[in-house]
Order: C-alpha cells, then sequence, then structure tokens
C-alpha cells in the first residue's frame, strides 16, 4: 500500500512539474513575443521613428568664414585697443549620424582683458521619404568676456542670431555685441550650405 500511494504521489509530482515546466516555456514565448513586437517596428526602416535610416551618411557641408572686431576701452590716459580678426574658414561634414551639432570656432582677445568666443550650432530634421534635408538650421552666439587677461571668463555680454539656410546660397550673418563699456565685439560671417544630391 506505501508502495502504491509512493508511485501515485511520484508520478503526480511528475505531472506538475511537467506543467509547470511548460507554463514557464509558455510564460517565457510570450515574453520573448512581446518584446519582438516592441523591437520590430523600432528597427523597421519605414518606421517614422527612423525617418532617417535611408538617408546617405554625409549629407553635405556647412562653411563658414569671417572676421571679429574687438575694441577694449580704456580710461584716460590710456589709449583704446581695437583689433579686426580673422574666424578661420571651416568646413563642417553634416551626417545623418549627428542631426546636431555645437562647435566653438573662435576665441580671439584684444588689450590682454577683451574676449570673444564663438560658438556655432547647427541642426536639421531627417526627411520622412530618406532624402537629405532641404535644409539646415544654424545658430552663432558671441560670449563677450572683460577681466584680467585673455583667458578671462568674467561675463560682459552677449548676444545670438539664428537663420536658415538652403542649399547652394551663402548668407551672411552680423552680429554686435555692445557690451557694458569696458568692450565690444562685431561679428561678421559668411555662411554655406552645400547639400549632396
Amino acid at each position: 500500500m506505501n508502495a502504491a500511494l509512493l508511485m501515485m504521489f511520484g508520478a503526480f509530482f511528475v505531472t506538475l512539474q511537467v506543467i509547470a515546466t511548460a507554463n514557464r516555456a509558455e510564460i517565457r514565448a510570450k515574453r520573448n513575443a512581446n518584446e519582438d513586437a516592441i523591437l520590430v517596428p523600432a528597427l523597421d526602416p519605414g518606421s517614422a521613428s527612423l525617418t532617417s535610416f535611408n538617408l546617405p551618411a554625409n549629407i553635405g557641408s556647412l562653411t563658414v568664414s569671417g572676421t571679429i572686431y574687438l575694441f577694449d576701452d580704456e580710461n584716460w590716459p590710456d589709449g583704446d585697443e581695437f583689433s579686426d580678426q580673422n574666424v578661420n574658414p571651416q568646413v563642417f561634414n553634416i551626417n545623418k549620424f549627428e542631426t546636431f551639432k555645437r562647435v566653438e570656432i573662435a576665441d580671439k582677445c584684444v588689450g590682454g582683458e577683451v574676449r570673444a568666443v564663438v560658438n556655432l550650432e547647427y541642426w536639421f530634421s531627417p526627411t520622412a521619404s530618406g532624402a537629405p534635408p532641404d535644409a539646415i538650421n544654424v545658430k552663432v552666439s558671441v560670449n563677450l568676456y572683460e577681466g584680467g587677461g585673455c583667458l578671462t571668463t568674467d561675463y560682459e555680454d552677449y548676444r545670438e542670431q539664428q537663420m536658415t539656410l538652403f542649399p547652394d546660397q551663402r548668407h551672411d550673418m552680423n552680429i554686435n555685441v555692445p557690451g557694458n563699456g569696458g568692450g565690444s565685439a562685431k561679428l561678421k560671417l559668411s555662411l554655406s550650405f552645400e547639400k549632396n544630391t
């Protein structure tokens, strides 16, 4: 009788174990199916979340050049100091993996105390069709400092300007930073966007 009971309980235990194993496999299969259901649309090239999927790696280039005029207003009897300096020509290759970029394009000083730092930002929106964007947005900012040296971070003034650039056109940008009496800056830039076809 004990042996019969043992065999019956053993068979019951094995049955429960098989059912539990089957349930775990079913749960695991459902979980994997749900994960796949979430992942598949995100990897679909036609998905709205990856509209840049078909863009060429190199979309085009942004070319920047210009000058910056710096003025250091000195107290009498010291004479005022000024300087007209080049913003070195730079070319930025635009690719689909960087829809936004921020770079410093100039750090200039005059009189050992007036400093201007020029930053450039550009961004674009990927197209649903996979074609290169028709335009890019560009923002240029000028931070003006005045202090005890050409590395000073003593804030004086700030100005920025933003524009949209279309392919194969050159645009000029002028930013005047009047300062607060100690120094000033006038930035003149030429910008152009060349789109790859």
